[in-house]
């Protein structure tokens, strides 16, 4: 280590390097070059935090060319360890080379989470959460390189999420590759409270495209929520859930779903019995296939692959064998974890299927009203079509079919589907009374 005593008296590295299982590169300041098993930045932060605690100078924003800081922080650094924590991020095989300079570190990883240019801005004072931009090539997430986040909600010592601004050719999240995802976002204080804004959250592949926009507010009292308003242009809705790892759901199937949805609590921790909010979903041209109903229990039921199970139906083949579908509709309103709709309505070449109700997602179960119309002819098939007004309701609407089509009342199935989505209770119903 080389330092001078600057003209106001005060010592200046000139140069110097640490080194643990590795050469030191000395260079100008302060140099370091580490080989390590593993490496924890959130306990060096701690660290370097009371070290600055005693002398007044501000951790956040360390001079390289006062006090301490010059003895502490690296200008140049190429760190190799098979394990690195820093603040919620676990790298495994990693690889940083980077420098720091006038509050901002500029560092290359290579990872086997991340592989990629970061640039890390530090804030302007002690409670300044400051800026991450990253520029990478890969990201995975793995759920067990993630803190968990439910001991975080209502503590007083909220985590804090900096401002970010991340481009990503390739995201990879719990195992499902989701594809190139952009979001930049920001801190916005005040009086009695703070919001993380969420000005942009972008993912495309080819199955799909999400635009989103939202925020994280923690108001008096350490009280939180988070909303999000989103557009999901769907390509091919069959692949977009084997992305998700529900394969042999769904074939094809082109369409849009949008919304608005908020809960209490973190962003990433997605709050069932709060989740409030509405959307709206349209879907053409797909079929439903014959799935296990364990592997996506909801659209098991929406698909009334169950019906041919617990009925002696005339038109079981239609939905046993994967009811394809022209279109599908539906508007929902969300309460507190219970998801309702009045018009979810299914057009297919043999049938179409209309739904009302509820369905709580956190207990895994619903309470529906379901209508099965056979198209036996093409005026049945225009009028059922014709349902698009959710303000009519489906008993309103069939008073108004069998009004003018009274032949259709014969042909007309209804159901009242309980129970939970694994094992629906189905009781078939007189058709027109709902009961």
């Amino acid at each position: 280590m080389c330092a001078r005593r600057g003209k106001t008296g005060t010592w200046h590295v000139v140069q110097g390097g640490i080194s643990i299982n590795r050469q030191a590169a000395v260079r100008e300041g302060l140099s370091l070059d580490l080989s390590l098993h593993n490496l924890d930045f959130n306990e060096w932060r701690d660290v370097l935090k009371n070290l600055h605690s005693g002398t007044g100078e501000n951790v956040s924003t360390p001079s390289v060319d006062r006090g301490l800081a010059q003895y502490v922080y690296p200008r140049y650094f190429s760190i190799d360890a098979g394990e690195v924590v820093a603040m919620d991020m676990w790298l495994t095989n990693a690889r940083l080379n980077g420098t720091h300079q006038e509050g901002l570190w500029d560092i290359d990883v290579r990872s086997e989470q991340i592989n990629g240019r970061l640039k890390w801005m530090e804030g302007a004072g002690n409670t300044a959460d400051g800026k991450l931009v990253a520029r990478l090539k890969s990201l995975n997430i793995l759920q067990s390189s993630m803190k968990k986040v439910s001991d975080m909600t209502g503590r007083e010592d909220i985590y804090r999420i900096p401002s970010l601004d991340i481009v990503t050719d390739d995201l990879t999240l719990f195992g499902k590759h989701l594809g190139r995802t952009e979001i930049v976002a920001n801190n916005v204080s005040f009086k009695n409270g703070r919001e993380w804004r969420i000005n942009r959250l972008k993912i495309t592949n080819p199955d799909a495209a999400l635009e989103s926009s939202g925020s994280w507010v923690t108001t008096a009292g350490n009280r939180q929520q988070t909303r999000l308003s989103y557009v999901l242009n769907i390509k091919d809705a069959g692949k977009l859930l084997a992305r998700f790892g529900y394969e042999d759901i769904i074939r094809r199937g082109r369409g849009e779903m949008k919304g608005d949805i908020s809960w209490d609590g973190l962003p990433f921790a997605l709050d069932i019995p709060s989740l409030s909010g509405k959307l709206s979903l349209r879907v053409e041209t797909g079929q439903f296939l014959k799935a296990d109903p364990g592997a996506a229990k909801l659209l098991s039921v929406i698909s009334l692959q169950s019906l041919p199970r617990r009925l002696n139906l005339d038109f079981r083949d239609i939905f046993s064998k994967g009811f394809a579908f022209d279109e599908i509709t539906a508007n929902a309103g969300i309460a507190n974890g219970i998801m309702r709709t009045e018009n979810l309505k299914m057009n297919g070449v043999n049938a179409t299927v209309m739904m009302d109700g509820s369905v709580d997602i956190r207990q895994e179960s619903q309470d529906l009203h379901v209508v099965v119309i056979p198209e036996i002819n093409a005026a049945a098939a225009s009028i059922a079509y014709g349902f698009i007004n959710p303000a009519i309701g489906i008993g309103t609407f069939l008073a108004q079919m069998f009004l003018r089509e009274p032949l259709m009342k014969q042909f007309t199935h209804e159901y009242h589907v309980t129970g939970s989505w694994s094992d629906p209770v189905i009781v078939e119903v007189k058709a027109g009374t709902g009961k």
